[in-house]
């Protein structure tokens, strides 16, 4: 396994010297902002996402010039 990066180990003294209350919140938010990265590989990952974006951008697009030709 790596080393964590030096500035990662600074935010980690930083949050260290923060109350409980602030170290578990920090905590939550980086482990939602994990958990929401790998969703988003996950999601990038399926071979069908290229289409599927593509076919959403096409109806957005679609949505658009009918909202401003009227």
């Amino acid at each position: 396994m790596s080393t964590m990066i030096d500035a990662l180990k600074q935010a980690f003294d930083r949050a260290a010297q923060q109350s409980e209350e602030e170290q578990a919140a920090l905590a939550a938010v980086i482990m939602q902002t994990l958990d929401d990265d790998a969703k988003w590989d996950a999601l990038f990952a399926d071979p069908l996402t290229p289409q599927a974006l593509e076919i959403l951008a096409a109806e957005a697009l679609a949505e658009d010039d009918q909202t401003f030709a009227r």
